[in-house]
């Protein structure tokens, strides 16, 4: 898969894969999580690590259930 400029998409992101590599500072616990996925997310793209995580390695039990309930964005 390669990126696609002017392209966006929507993700699930568990903030607990995330919430803890990042100070919380004056924000609240739900202003926290948000703010740790964007900055998760922001470092992974400038490393070249994110687009890993939009094509995930599954076995084919595994691609079958994604296919009906998707999978968490840093998972897998």
């Amino acid at each position: 898969m390669q990126p696609i400029p002017g392209i966006s998409g929507v993700s699930e992101v568990c903030p607990a894969l995330s919430k803890y590599a990042f100070p919380i500072q004056d924000r609240t616990a739900d202003q926290h999580d948000a703010d740790s996925v964007a900055a998760w997310m922001q470092q992974a793209d400038r490393e070249g690590r994110l687009i890993r995580y939009f094509e995930p390695i599954l076995n084919e039990p595994e691609r079958a259930f994604a296919g009906v309930e998707g999978w968490l964005l840093g998972v897998g």
